[in-house]
């Protein structure tokens, strides 16, 4: 931008026609904005399985574009599809069912864990009433009372929010039939957005202003290395993690120590 352009914004924007055209565009581009963010708002469930296939197309792009350097774009995307379902398939195969059992049992054996934990607090509990004196016993049967009866109300308390939290979350999740639907949806959706994502550049190109298009493209590069490098390797780290965490527990098992619930453990 030369001097003659900046000493003509400076003039302009000291005229008051000026001035009130600048300020009714943005109040209409703000008007718009929030309008279109309400709509969206107000339609986010049916809205959901589209905002999930636009964040699988984000980690797929890299992909795909390597892969098209090799074959047709199309190939590529089915390339990826095939490594995506397949390694979803093996996941429902044979991490899924193995996990949901450990689950039920960890919910199962929960009463033993809470009974055993009981005989031994009234083990200790016993043992200090027989070595105390009188007064520190009434003292402390008080206060033992007082965080039973405390830790009860919370534990009621908190049962009944997570019990309404999960029922309406499970209410909200299934209360259309457009959110179940576009499931269906998500691997057509997400097959013609990999198709048309190369084009997307060069219409956002046209959008922006030729004078901010270099600092535009600058910075949302900038942003876009930095969130998919960091989406990808929090995404390959807890892949890591599991993975060697699950072989850790397998080999303390077979060495002898009897670790429980290690297909669970390795995906938290």
């Amino acid at each position: 931008m030369g001097e003659a352009d900046l000493r003509e914004i400076v003039v302009t924007a000291g005229e008051p026609g000026v001035r009130w055209r600048t300020a009714a565009r943005w109040a209409m581009v703000t008007a718009v904005i929030v309008g279109i963010a309400a709509v969206l708002w107000l339609s986010g469930a049916a809205l959901t399985p589209f905002i999930i296939g636009l964040v699988l197309a984000y980690l797929m792009v890299p992909l795909v574009d390597r892969l098209e350097r090799q074959v047709p774009r199309w190939a590529a995307i089915v390339l990826v599809y095939l490594l995506t379902f397949g390694v979803l398939g093996l996941a429902l195969a044979y991490v899924i069912p193995p996990a949901i059992t450990q689950i039920n049992e960890v919910i199962d054996s929960i009463p033993q864990w809470y009974r055993e934990g009981r005989i031994e607090i009234q083990s200790l509990i016993d043992r200090f009433q027989s070595q105390a004196s009188p007064a520190v016993q009434q003292r402390v049967q008080e206060q033992v009372t007082r965080i039973q009866q405390t830790a009860q109300q919370n534990a009621t308390d908190y049962t009944q929010r997570a019990a309404s939290f999960l029922f309406n979350s499970v209410l909200r999740i299934f209360q259309t039939l457009t959110f179940l639907l576009g499931f269906v949806i998500i691997p057509f959706f997400l097959f013609y957005v990999l198709l048309d994502s190369n084009r997307l550049p060069g219409l956002i190109d046209r959008m922006v202003h030729p004078r901010i298009r270099d600092d535009f493209w600058n910075i949302l590069r900038i942003m876009d290395t930095v969130f998919g490098k960091y989406i990808r390797g929090q995404l390959t780290l807890g892949l890591i993690v599991g993975t060697m965490s699950f072989v850790g527990l397998l080999g303390l098992n077979l060495a002898g120590f009897q670790v429980q619930f290690t297909i669970l453990l390795a995906v938290v």
